[in-house]
């Protein structure tokens, strides 16, 4: 029980989801580069504004390009899905697949998970835990996940066989593996060039921030509702500008990170105005509104150093 994890640092979870983050921060534990994968954190209000506010997708459905399998494998990292009918048979592949070397993400139904304190017995919900062992012999498993207010790392639970196959059970039955292998000689080189045609491709004219200041512009005294979809979506775009971040300080454009750590930190501020708002009936809006317009065009004057610098530097690199 020694090898067991006791805990495993979350890096983001705003961006991230709960399966996401969980793979970000296995991977990191290992050293594979996951900064290189972040180039396409970088999302686009346009976008973010036309399916999460306009055709009413859901954050966590949100179709992020972040951590696709193409990019994955030229880091060594090969992901493999399977769905099972039922959890009669979860305990030897568990046991086999985790014997290969290889790592394991379990679909569960937290209703079923004790230390999911706000679902447990309350609400049914879809999530994925990671696991770490199996003890066949005790039929136990240890498990790392976060609590259900997503604050803290991802720490390790210890439960008996029959409540992980009943999560299991309850759930989509999908699990999923995850091996390392050796990465592309030029791995850095063959990222950074697919960075360089993402951004040079990238578009965005802020209409996120111009349909929230409408919004905040058209509210009625006493009639303050501001959509779950706004205050998502700025929550999201917070974690994507902090990859984003981390993508630019790992290829040495600290400058224009200094910029994206910024622009994360202040969305987050004019979340929690809005919330407070919402709350409260009570705020300066044309502080609000005038904070808008400067992370609005802090956004936009970024991208374009993000295209000047990220897209000459490679082209120059590889002339």
């Amino acid at each position: 029980m020694s090898l067991v994890m006791q805990m495993l640092k979350k890096y983001e979870d705003k961006y991230l989801h709960c399966q996401t983050a969980k793979i970000v921060s296995y991977l990191m534990k290992h050293n594979v580069r996951c900064e290189l994968l972040f180039y396409c954190a970088l999302e686009s209000t346009n976008e973010l504004y036309q399916k999460v506010v306009l055709d009413g997708v859901k954050i966590w459905n949100y179709p992020s390009r972040c951590l696709n399998k193409a990019d994955l494998s030229v880091l060594g990292v090969e992901a493999e899905r399977k769905i099972l009918e039922g959890s009669a048979y979860l305990n030897e592949e568990i046991h086999d697949v985790l014997a290969s070397g290889r790592s394991v993400l379990l679909n569960c139904d937290t209703f079923f998970l004790p230390h999911r304190k706000g679902e447990y017995q309350k609400k049914h919900e879809d999530h994925w835990i990671f696991v770490d062992h199996y003890d066949d012999i005790q039929d136990q498993y240890v498990i790392l996940d976060d609590k259900s207010n997503h604050v803290g790392d991802f720490l390790a639970y210890t439960y008996c066989g029959d409540l992980v196959r009943e999560a299991f059970d309850h759930s989509r039955r999908i699990i999923k593996y995850y091996q390392f292998a050796a990465a592309e000689d030029n791995f850095k080189n063959i990222l950074l060039q697919r960075a360089a045609t993402y951004i040079a491709n990238f578009e965005d004219d802020g209409l996120l921030f111009d349909h929230i200041g409408n919004l905040l512009r058209s509210l009625e005294p006493g009639k303050i509702l501001i959509p779950e979809s706004i205050v998502s979506c700025l929550n999201f775009l917070s974690g994507s500008r902090f990859l984003t971040a981390m993508f630019l300080d790992y290829i040495g454009e600290q400058d224009l990170a200094l910029t994206y750590k910024q622009i994360s930190e202040e969305t987050l501020i004019i979340r929690q105005l809005m919330i407070k708002f919402m709350i409260s009936g009570h705020c300066d809006l044309p502080q609000i509104l005038w904070k808008l317009d400067q992370l609005k065009h802090k956004e936009l004057t970024a991208i374009v150093g993000m295209k000047r610098s990220v897209v000459k530097g490679v082209s120059q690199h590889h002339s």
